[in-house]
């Protein structure tokens, strides 16, 4: 277990190039219009989250944007079932579209189903056993109202940047200890190690 006392901030004050406002539907849009979807810089990240939730029996993606990490469970030959959730209409869309070519969705139509759904807001947990926030805390204000949301003992992994992105990331985590003053007191964390430009994490929500 990593403790740390939660310095409410998350650094933002030591951080240049974040956003001042959360960025729109309509902004992911764009961006998912022109075909983004992000494949080089997530690849080893989704490699080192999909390594340690392949084994769980309902999923709950949150922010899945056009479903990358969906893609690479299916790869995976995962076996149990995944809720996608993002607010932008072309992710979703786009995941859906993507899973529907899949041969999986023949034989199990059902397994993947991705919602058209705020984060922000959501509250829908049961029967879920592990949640993935991969690459989203960043993007919203009241990340921790979310990650307090969800039921003690649930398993949720996910991942988090280095770095800012002055059109959609409101917070970055330049260190270790960022991550853990940011969530300490949310999450109890097994595992923290850097992937590329991100610190990704297994740990249960408290």
């Amino acid at each position: 277990m990593v403790s740390c006392t939660n310095s409410g901030d998350g650094g933002r004050s030591l951080l240049t190039k974040l956003a001042a406002v959360e960025a729109p539907p309509a902004w992911y849009d764009k961006i998912y219009t022109r075909g983004s979807r992000g494949e080089e810089y997530v690849q080893p990240i989704h490699d080192w989250i999909g390594a340690r939730v392949y084994k769980s029996h309902v999923l709950l993606d949150l922010g899945c944007g056009p479903g990358q990490f969906a893609d690479h469970l299916i790869n995976l030959g995962y076996f149990g079932r995944c809720v996608g959730v993002d607010f932008s209409d072309v992710a979703m869309r786009r995941a859906r579209e993507s899973w529907c070519l899949s041969s999986e969705a023949r034989d199990a139509p059902g397994k993947y189903m991705f919602v058209k759904a705020d984060i922000r807001r959501w509250a829908q947990f049961k029967g879920v056993d592990t949640v993935v926030l991969c690459e989203t805390l960043e993007h919203i204000f009241k990340d921790r109202d979310l990650l307090s949301r969800i039921p003690r003992g649930t398993r949720v992994v996910g991942s988090v940047p280095t770095f800012g992105g002055r059109n959609c990331h409101v917070r970055s985590f330049p260190s270790l200890a960022s991550v853990v003053r940011r969530y300490g007191d949310l999450l109890d964390f097994l595992e923290i190690v850097k992937v590329a430009k991100s610190w990704c994490f297994v740990s249960y929500a408290l």
